[in-house]
């Protein structure tokens, strides 16, 4: 019973694969290209940051074209398949009726001041249409560090914040020495709310297409131990929080607290709920006792 059961399945297998190879190309007069000259992207990689290569249709289809790219190094600081980026899928198939497809590749980043590094992706067979005369795109990898060098020397010092309140007070961005491994990477942040002993690092990318800073705290990162009434000694760690359809909010242990710059980088808006909890142990749910803060908007301004 089970060698029938098992011959069935791979003969309904063989009969759908048979299927998929009888399925034919567009054979109408169609056209391929790339659908940019050239495109920016930044040099270090952030969480869902995939970039998207245009490859446009001209003429009409009535069948799915398949497009094969491949990719060099370009200029005097060649960047590298792999190393420098990574491409997910360099065959794609573009459906009868559509008029454009994408490769998509992200890039890897690195911590090194060092020029933008440049690749080119062209087209090298196209199944179902011709290649047109625009069949390569010069792809520059932008280096953060570099412009990042001259702004992060500015982001030291006061800076307002207003909650969600609308209650305002200061807090201190500290950033790092060129001689230490946190220069460029973090800064710290204290005065939490308000409280002046309250402090944790924050990572800091520039994002050199955008000109926006992204910093990043983990949840649970600790902003000190105090001590508090009727529950003794306990540590205060970044913590995040969800908000359900209802309004009603939930506690959550994993993720991160982000907020992102204004191009002139004098202000940060906070993305997420800003929360200071209180726990008697461990960074776990048996452990919570309750919030220090929590700020459902959060936005800092440097003090001029």
């Amino acid at each position: 019973m089970k060698l029938n059961k098992i011959f069935a399945i791979a003969l309904a297998a063989l009969t759908m694969t048979a299927c998929s190879d009888d399925d034919e190309y567009n054979t109408a007069s169609a056209v391929v290209e790339m659908g940019e000259t050239t495109i920016e992207a930044q040099e270090d990689f952030t969480e869902d940051d995939y970039y998207k290569v245009p490859i446009v249709v001209t003429g009409e289809t009535n069948g799915p074209i398949s497009v094969t790219v491949e990719v060099t190094g370009s200029g005097d600081t060649p960047a590298t398949e792999n190393e420098n980026y990574i491409i997910t899928q360099k065959t794609i198939t573009i459906p009868a009726g559509s008029k454009i497809g994408y490769i998509e590749f992200h890039t890897t980043g690195d911590w090194d001041l060092n020029p933008d590094r440049k690749f080119i992706m062209t087209i090298t067979s196209a199944q179902g249409a011709t290649i047109g005369q625009r069949k390569s795109t010069l792809i520059a990898l932008l280096d953060d560090e570099t412009l990042f060098v001259p702004i992060y020397a500015t982001l030291g010092g006061l800076w307002i914040a207003t909650d969600d309140a609308n209650n305002q007070y200061y807090m201190t961005l500290t950033t790092y020495p060129e001689d230490d491994e946190n220069y460029l990477r973090k800064v710290n942040i204290s005065g939490w709310a308000g409280i002046s002993s309250t402090e944790c690092d924050a990572t800091v990318r520039l994002n050199p297409v955008t000109n926006e800073i992204l910093l990043q705290i983990p949840v649970g990162t600790s902003l000190g131990m105090f001590n508090f009434t009727g529950l003794g000694v306990c540590s205060v760690f970044i913590t995040g929080v969800t908000e359900g359809e209802d309004g009603e909010l939930s506690l959550s242990l994993s993720g991160n607290v982000n907020a992102t710059s204004n191009t002139a980088h004098d202000a940060f808006v906070f993305r997420n709920i800003v929360c200071g909890g209180v726990f008697n142990g461990p960074f776990d749910g048996n452990h919570f006792q309750g919030t220090l803060f929590l700020n459902t908007a959060l936005s800092i301004v440097k003090a001029q």
